[in-house]
């Protein structure tokens, strides 16, 4: 079905400047991301049968929420089954709009399969109210059932629970979702993961558009998706699909603060999370961060391959591997030549990056001395507190080059002195152009990581919508520069074997060393 075809010639839409009804052309913006729907899921063949999941995160007044309820509307009309549809509003007003936006497109098309023009409508919009008890079956408030198919549509606010587990949807849109109420009473999680197990999982239209708000569930989703941990594809918009220079100018004008003038009018993906006084991280210290793609080996991305000489450290912040918190390792190559611009210069860098939430915390330590032994036998940092104990108990078994605090205990301990220190001197590193880590995952987290957080020796992601384990396990790897020594290929030769040599770093004879 060639839905834009179907929408441009059938429905009309409240002009912005008059209110004025008129035929629903899409914008540019609205045809480019149509065309990408068409191109990833081929949406016109395919239909319902495709499961579509799309976060779209853009700048205000794109259209995207009468684009989807007009994509979802034209489905509803041309099924010959009885489809449900379900959009989830953030606050009563927009519910409102939304709930006039499909009623209007459906009348519409409905107006003009009965030979009825669009001057005619225009004239007389009470042409769409004499065709409503004709062509609805149920033309209650936000629900509404269509009579030749019983296609059924529903459109409430996320505030008052609308979120469900019972019954079936196939069509499922979030909108402004970053907006979504987090109160002990109803999260937006709950409104979120509920509502998308109603869509069956090799189906269904599935969107959650919003503009952006720092430390929310939709950032922590985003994040996932743009670290390919999630099925949801991300897709960003910049004011610079739909207004001009000009036109943003006169915008910003009516603004008094920046930070929430590119919040709502991003020109970038940062731009639309910037959190203003809660950010610990300042965001444009960590756009100067040079990214680039690794070597991706099972939960390791690695980035430079081991150079002997140079001094190497590692960090390792522990979860305890339920699907939670990620259990993180960081390598620092502190000899590190990274390229800037055309030139070549020496800055510590992460060349290895290891990122898991499902692995047991014994476990995890066979992981830290895998990275450990490949870069040098290098010095390993591992946060001891909570599950850090259990990994530390095993990694002593299995490796030697453990960091001890001054009271020689094993480990690093993250507390209420340590962690504002270990973070403080991080984000002098960072700002001072000191350290670069290539890892965009990790980039996301120190944009989001808020200063309140900075006192808090455990943040808990069942009540906080942090998730900054790459930050924690960065911060420690920076803590052990100090113990960083250069590392050298030593090996050992038997009088009774002169051909053969033991490599110290490859084989498992360390012991003799």
């Amino acid at each position: 079905m060639r839905y834009r075809d179907f929408i441009q010639t059938k429905f009309l839409v409240d002009e912005p400047k008059t209110g004025k009804l008129v035929p629903f052309i899409f914008r540019d913006v609205q045809n480019k991301y149509y065309d990408q729907l068409v191109r990833d899921y081929d949406i016109e063949r395919k239909g319902l049968s495709v499961p579509i999941r799309e976060l779209d995160l853009k700048a205000r007044r794109q259209g995207f929420s009468s684009f989807i309820l007009a994509l979802f509307a034209s489905d509803d009309i041309l099924s010959e089954n009885a489809t449900e549809t379900s959009v989830i509003s953030y606050k009563d007003d927009a519910t409102a709009v939304f709930r006039k936006k499909y009623r209007i497109s459906v009348l519409s098309c409905m107006a003009i399969e009965s030979g009825y023009s669009v001057e005619d409508i225009q004239h007389n919009p009470n042409i769409l109210e004499s065709l409503a008890k004709q062509y609805f079956s149920k033309d209650e408030e936000g629900d509404y059932e269509l009579r030749h198919n019983k296609a059924h549509f529903y459109c409430g606010t996320a505030s008052a629970k609308v979120g469900g587990r019972g019954g079936v949807l196939h069509k499922l849109h979030f909108s402004e979702l970053a907006f979504y109420p987090d109160k002990e009473a109803i999260t937006a999680r709950e409104i979120v993961e509920a509502t998308l197990r109603q869509v069956d999982i090799e189906a269904g239209w599935v969107f959650g558009e919003t503009t952006g708000k720092f430390g929310t569930y939709f950032q922590k989703m985003w994040e996932e998706a743009k670290a390919g941990k999630s099925r949801f594809k991300p897709r960003f918009f910049s004011w610079k699909e739909l207004y001009t220079p000009e036109q943003i100018a006169l915008i910003k004008s009516e603004f008094v603060d920046e930070q929430s003038f590119k919040r709502e009018y991003p020109e970038t993906e940062e731009d639309a999370f910037l959190s203003g006084s809660d950010s610990f991280f300042k965001v444009d210290k960590i756009k100067r961060l040079i990214a680039r793609e690794g070597v991706k080996l099972g939960d390791w991305i690695f980035y430079s391959d081991y150079k002997p000489g140079h001094r190497y450290a590692l960090g390792a912040d522990v979860s305890e591997g339920v699907g939670r918190h990620n259990s993180t390792i960081k390598i620092i190559d502190f000899d590190a030549k990274i390229q800037v611009g055309n030139i070549s210069v020496t800055r510590p860098e992460v060349v290895a990056t290891y990122c898991s939430n499902t692995i047991a915390p014994d476990l995890f330590a066979y992981e830290i001395m895998s990275g450990a032994t490949k870069y040098g036998n290098c010095i390993a940092g591992v946060e001891r507190n909570n599950h850090g104990f259990t990994t530390l108990s095993k990694l002593k078994e299995i490796y030697f080059n453990i960091y001890q605090d001054e009271m020689e205990k094993l480990g690093w301990h993250t507390n209420m002195s340590s962690k504002p220190k270990m973070l403080h001197e991080l984000n002098q590193a960072i700002n001072e152009e000191l350290l670069n880590d290539p890892d965009v995952a990790t980039h996301w987290e120190l944009i989001s990581y808020p200063a309140p957080a900075l006192n808090k020796t455990r943040v808990d992601e069942e009540t906080d919508l942090g998730h900054w384990d790459r930050v924690i396990a960065l911060a420690i790897c920076w803590q052990m520069r100090g113990l960083a020594q250069p590392s050298m290929i030593y090996s050992i030769k038997d009088d009774d074997l002169p051909d053969k040599a033991f490599n110290r770093f490859s084989s498992p004879f360390n012991d003799l060393i």
